[in-house]
């Protein structure tokens, strides 16, 4: 059976989300008051990527993340860094494909 990558969801099912809190209570307890801010985090990047930011596994990929995190920033700095555009071209990014999608719809 071949699984297929997806994008990351709003939030994780709920019987994924207890076993990620057991997970961190266990192994990072001082990450677990941090774990929605993290999943936020997380979940961003990923949308960032486009398609190539879809995963076959969101949990354990949410477990990866919260990994690093406790390796601190040189964990971090180890992941590819792309140039991130200004928030003014942020902008006219999200115009182009808000106007794109009304040609599309028309």
């Amino acid at each position: 059976m071949k699984h297929e990558r997806t994008p990351p969801p709003l939030k994780l099912e709920k019987e994924d989300q207890l076993e990620i809190i057991a997970w961190c209570k266990k192994r990072y307890p001082k990450l677990r008051p941090q774990l929605r801010d993290l999943w936020d985090d997380c979940r961003d990047y990923y949308l960032m990527q486009g398609e190539n930011g879809n995963q076959i596994n969101w949990p354990a990929c949410f477990r990866r993340w919260v990994r690093r995190q406790d390796k601190g920033p040189r964990a971090r700095e180890a992941l590819p860094q792309e140039p991130r555009p200004s928030g003014k071209v942020q902008l006219r990014l999200v115009r182009n494909i808000l106007k794109t999608d009304k040609k599309e719809e028309a």
